[in-house]
């Protein structure tokens, strides 16, 4: 991994980029789309939510098969099923037919997410690999902030349809790249075979250890919090504000800056602060962000007002990703693929529900639903945050702590 190892970092931020960038760069088309197909917000709004489904699929199978088959072949493979669905999503007739395949082009392309994080857990010490993942989510945001921008410049000057080439050309150019320079990390006398008994095991195995527990749960709901933002914030801004479908690529990356920020602050400091203390203060950012939120509307929601509280949330969402994947699997030194899959499944699911919710609640009020998720994701946050520091915090004991109250009580 030292030889070439620029480029196969550039590779590697090219790999989980390829997630976001496939769902962020035709957000301005959002209003277009669902009025070229006749469609309302909601209906629109599942192009997002059925590819968070395909992403949760992808990241819970990808790990698995990767123990098994190793990391390239599973990347390659998935890589050239998304270019493939990425093409036909430039033709769909319909918004169903785009929807599904959608589907197909989270279910190829997402694998990224999950191997090239564990390419890197594969090759480097642990400080290594914060330091690793921190720069790897400093890529991504990169990938936050010009996306929208791009394709609000894509949708002015070429329709919705625009969008889905440049995904397909991307697509392309990571496959040709993970082809020529991704070696295969997983020694064969390491692979396991696939068996579904033993990945179920690894499952509840993982689910047993609190530090795993906490970290997903806390990086899963601010994950939720944050797509709730993505998936209505071209109708927030578009529809909502008025904003051009340029202006909007513009504010959008604006506010994603903030999470090269906490991004950044986790690569400087993670080691000196640690990673519980580097998550608290994240979780305790997001807690105070979402209050300011839900109190949007005694501001007569002012665009000033919610784009500064939406900049925190996600300036803290950015210092908590890297450390909560750090955290998460630590106390694991086999099946690494495997719980890592389950980790970003968990935490992908949590985006799928959520992008699902922020278009029923309240009547389409897109903002007020966002405040609201938000403001409850930093409470259950700051709950997970509180399991996390009892050493002795288990459910099992906290069940004969209450029995014993109980009984003290009679």
């Amino acid at each position: 991994m030292k030889k070439n190892g620029f480029i196969i970092g550039f590779v590697l931020i090219l790999m989980v980029s390829n997630s976001t960038f496939s769902s962020d760069i035709y957000l301005p088309s959002l209003p277009a789309m669902a009025s070229y197909f006749s469609v309302t917000s909601r209906v629109a709004q599942w192009t997002l939510s059925v590819y968070m489904l395909g992403f949760a699929l992808s990241v819970l199978l990808s790990g698995s098969l990767s123990d098994r088959f190793g990391r390239k072949k599973v990347l390659i493979t998935g890589l050239t099923m998304h270019f493939i669905a990425s093409i036909a999503c430039v033709f769909s007739p319909s918004i169903m037919a785009l929807i599904f395949f959608r589907f197909f082009q989270a279910l190829g392309g997402c694998c990224g997410t999950v191997l090239a994080r564990v390419i890197v857990r594969d090759s480097y010490d642990q400080s290594t690999s914060i330091r690793m993942l921190s720069s790897i989510s400093a890529g991504l945001s990169v990938a936050l902030v010009i996306a929208p921008i791009f394709g609000g410049v894509i949708q002015t000057n070429f329709g919705w349809r625009g969008s889905f080439v440049c995904i397909s050309i991307f697509s392309m150019a990571i496959l040709l790249l993970s082809l020529l320079f991704i070696k295969e990390t997983v020694v064969k006398n390491d692979i396991t075979p696939l068996n579904i008994k033993n990945i179920i095991s690894s499952y509840f195995y993982a689910l047993k250890n609190r530090n795993f527990v906490c970290y997903t749960l806390i990086i899963s709901l601010a994950w939720g919090a944050f797509f709730s933002f993505v998936c209505a914030s071209p109708f927030i801004f578009i529809n909502g504000y008025h904003f051009s479908p340029s202006t909007y690529g513009l504010m959008y990356g604006f506010i994603v800056l903030s999470y090269i920020s906490g991004a950044l602050i986790a690569r400087k400091y993670s080691n000196k602060m640690g990673i519980y203390n580097s998550v608290s203060l994240a979780v305790w950012l997001s807690f105070f962000a979402g209050i300011f939120m839900i109190l949007s509307p005694f501001l007569h929601y002012q665009i000033f007002y919610v784009c500064i509280f939406i900049f925190l949330y996600i300036g803290a969402i950015g210092l908590v990703m890297p450390n909560c994947q750090a955290g998460a699997i630590s106390d694991f030194k086999t099946s690494i693929g495997t719980v890592s899959s389950l980790f970003y499944f968990i935490e992908m699911m949590f985006g799928a529900v959520f992008s699902f919710l922020v278009g029923h609640m309240f009547n389409g009020n897109f903002l007020l639903s966002v405040s609201t998720l938000m403001f409850i994701s930093g409470v259950l946050m700051l709950i997970s945050l509180w399991a996390l520091s009892r050493k002795d915090f288990s459910i099992k004991s906290s069940l004969i702590v209450f029995k014993r109250q109980q009984a003290s009580y009679k």
